[in-house]
């Protein structure tokens, strides 16, 4: 029986980027609110999971790694 690739795996192989846990983003999809940046906390299937700096219930939700979001190299959490 072979290994099963991490989600991380997937996601950085099949849509060219280099994302993982701990990993700094922006996400510009909620155009009322404005952007948002938070961290990734893990992955499930496609998707990557994010908890945002501004939540004060540090609650996570799934986001796809393409859509409305960008990986912010070099930045640190606030």
């Amino acid at each position: 029986m072979g290994t099963r690739p991490n989600e991380f795996d997937y996601i950085n192989r099949t849509y060219g980027l280099s994302m993982g846990r701990g990993s700094r983003v922006e996400y510009t999809g909620d155009k009322k609110a404005g952007p948002r940046q938070g961290v990734i906390t893990s992955a499930s299937g496609a998707h990557v999971n994010i908890r945002f700096d501004d939540d004060p219930k540090r609650s996570v939700g799934p986001f796809h790694p393409t859509w409305e979001l960008r990986q912010l190299i070099g930045a640190t959490q606030p």
